[in-house]
């Protein structure tokens, strides 16, 4: 008996092992244990994307039936189809086999994890958005630096369009040579984090198929059309800047604040504009993912909007109190930053961007914790659970054989006993999990339900009614409710459930539906295999001798205690938003480059300011105070602003977005000190 190892590029599943062509392996399932020879190693590239995922055996159909006591059955049989044979195939087939396209399929698997990959461009999208306010700030910057400059070209005769065509084609060189370079760190950064996406998807879908980076020509133009579009977006307002003024008041810097003041005002009419039309959006009918996104955006690109009118209300209210108008420095920081509107505005709004976003997804990954970790201390009433060895994320497919149940049963200590049976159902609707329950009493307290059918004979209905249960997310997707009827492939044919209840469930972001064992056995007769195990137990039970029992019966089962299941759970939800960390850093990272720059900026532009003061008497302590204020200052109003456009973020990350990107529900939690971090975060 043979196999071939399918091998990836950087991670080979030989080399994991430790195996060379030639060598002998043991497999096995349940009792039932096979030596298999390794005869080959199969390189997955390009050309072969379906050998690149962690594990895969290839072997003949006989072995696989030998090995997973499968002897005369098959899993899914794949055929071309020559022209209006379909409809004579589906007459032909029996009732238990159902004829799914190849698409239908594929649609469902991709489906899987596309949420997670539309979350993942949303929060790179958001490290963008900060950095146009960078790339803003920089081009008014130079703008600002050079308006002597550009007042003596208006008066020898440069028209405003070639100023603005000026600073236009300046800020393409430099946008082409930040994309490029952007390209090539991009690509750094992503050979960092693959492993980590890897891991995720391993943990959430069980699709663990990255053998390297693909760099295809279309992911790299769309890179180059953001960077260097971006780039030309955010120069348009100082370009046209540039152009605007008379050659006259282009020396004067004052023209500059006064029309940025004017233009605070008119930003803050436009950002409460895009705030309303943002809800609006979000408050649409719709489950579009896209559209919730595009809803955020706008409220977060009009909250943005508001803050350099907020930073000149602050400035001017601080100016008149007490306090500050006892100190020189003081007074000075703060109309200082009033006074700098064009270079502190931005960078406020920039900083408060980039903190909101920190605090508004860190409440949401706290509550979405807070959510699941109540959830597993309700689901999780068993006191150790039996499954069998390296099951899988889902464990659809592996089995222990029924009989074990009644063998549990008869162990000293072990006071009840519950299981369930998971398999997957396939049909043109996609995927449906599927999961058979033997409930007592305690399991039953564990359900969380969203929705339910009244009355008191519901547990009777769900045991012996052929009714069924289904979990919030499968509820979302599939649009189902209580109520209506679930048509499902049964072994007599397709047949319809009625739906008794929503349950909580955060276990999949596609969904499962629960039905009672006994429904199970009369609609798929003569199988006797359970997927899980839980058992109840009391003070005199052997956990040591119950271990010994399963090792000796030649069974790979794996026996685990409720709290390990629940901190690997956790440790699991903890990797999955390491990527998010991740992202949530770049961005304050970006931010920070653009405060620094925007201060920098504003110190250069006063050396002559500055110097005066110390020439009139103010001390080298006084002129650092008066800056540190200032920097102060606006690290204050970005931080404090973005405590409640933190929390809206979240309320809507949590009520929008995560509803239509997995159909989860969860309880808004507020922790006081992810809001007290990114205060500090803004001022440091």
């Amino acid at each position: 008996t043979a196999l071939t190892l399918a091998r990836m590029k950087a991670s080979a599943v030989a080399q994991r092992l430790g195996i060379r062509v030639g060598d002998r392996i043991e497999v096995g399932a349940g009792r039932l244990r096979q030596s298999l020879k390794v005869i080959g190693l199969l390189a997955a590239d390009g050309r072969q994307p379906a050998l690149a995922g962690a594990g895969l055996l290839i072997v003949d159909i006989a072995t696989a039936q030998e090995t997973l006591a499968m002897s005369g059955r098959l899993s899914r049989i794949d055929l071309i189809l020559d022209g209006d044979a379909e409809g004579d195939l589906r007459d032909r087939l029996p009732p238990e086999v159902a004829l799914v396209s190849a698409a239908a399929r594929a649609d469902s698997l991709a489906a899987m994890s596309g949420a997670f990959h539309t979350n993942l461009q949303a929060l790179s999208l958001m490290a963008l958005l900060v950095g146009l306010f960078l790339i803003y700030n920089s081009q008014t910057f130079m703008v600002v630096q050079r308006r002597r400059q550009f007042g003596v070209l208006r008066a020898l005769g440069v028209t405003r369009g070639e100023l603005a065509r000026l600073v236009l084609g300046e800020a393409a060189v430099l946008g082409l040579v930040g994309t490029l370079l952007g390209i090539a760190l991009g690509g750094l950064l992503a050979q960092e984090l693959l492993g980590l996406v890897t891991r995720t998807l391993d943990d959430l879908y069980n699709q663990a198929s990255a053998g390297g980076l693909v760099f295809d020509l279309p992911l790299l133009l769309k890179s180059g059309a953001l960077g260097l579009g971006g780039s030309l977006l955010a120069a348009a307002v100082p370009a046209r800047e540039a152009g605007a003024v008379e050659p006259r008041a282009a020396l004067s810097r004052s023209d500059l604040e006064a029309r940025a003041g004017a233009g605070a005002r008119r930003a803050f009419r436009a950002g409460l504009a895009l705030v309303a039309l943002g809800l609006a959006v979000l408050a649409l009918p719709s489950r579009a993912v896209a559209l919730g996104f595009a809803g955020l955006f706008l409220v977060l690109v009009g909250l943005a909007l508001t803050t350099p009118e907020l930073m000149r209300l602050v400035s001017l209210l601080l100016g008149r109190s007490a306090p500050v108008r006892r100190s020189l420095a003081a007074r000075l920081a703060v109309q200082g930053a009033a006074a700098a509107l064009s270079r502190t505005g931005v960078a406020a709004a920039a900083l408060m961007l980039a903190v909101a976003t920190t605090i508004g997804i860190g409440v949401m990954v706290g509550s979405f914790r807070s959510s699941v970790d109540h959830w597993l201390a309700g689901v999780l009433r068993a006191d150790y659970y039996l499954s069998p060895a390296a099951s899988g994320s889902t464990g659809a497919g592996a089995a222990l054989d029924l009989d074990l149940v009644s063998s549990l049963q008869g162990v000293p200590g072990v006071s009840q006993v519950s299981h369930v049976r998971h398999l997957e159902l396939t049909d043109d609707e996609g995927i449906t999990a599927l999961a058979a329950f033997r409930l007592n009493a305690p399991a039953r307290e564990g359900f969380q339900f969203v929705a339910a059918e009244p009355g008191a004979r519901f547990w009777d209905r769900f045991d012996h009614g052929d009714a069924v249960l289904v979990t919030e997310p499968f509820a979302w997707h599939r649009d189902v409710t209580v109520g209506d009827s679930l048509m499902l492939r049964t072994a007599a044919g397709e047949r319809a459930f009625p739906v008794i209840g929503v349950y909580r469930d955060y276990g999949s972001d596609r969904g499962r539906v629960a039905m009672s064992r006994d429904t199970y056995d009369r609609h798929w007769p003569g199988d006797r295999a359970v997927s899980g195990i839980g058992l109840y137990v009391g003070s005199e039970f052997d956990v040591d001798a119950l271990g010994a029992w399963l090792a000796a019966s030649g069974q790979q089962i794996e026996l685990v205690a409720n709290r390990a299941i629940r901190e690997a759970s956790l440790a699991v939800f903890d990797r999955t938003f390491t990527i998010t960390e991740v992202l949530r850093l770049l961005a304050a990272i970006i931010a920070f480059i653009g405060v620094f720059s925007a201060l920098l900026a504003i110190q250069l532009e006063r050396t002559r300011e500055l110097g005066i003061l110390k020439a009139v008497g103010m001390s080298g302590g006084q002129l650092r105070a008066m800056v540190l204020g200032e920097t102060a200052l606006v690290g204050a109003v970005a931080g404090l602003y973005a405590v409640p456009a933190g929390g809206v973020l979240a309320l809507l990350l949590i009520q929008v977005i995560n509803r239509r990107s997995f159909g989860w529900g969860m309880a808004l939690s507020l922790d006081a000190g992810v809001f007290f971090s990114g205060v500090i975060m803004a001022l440091g």
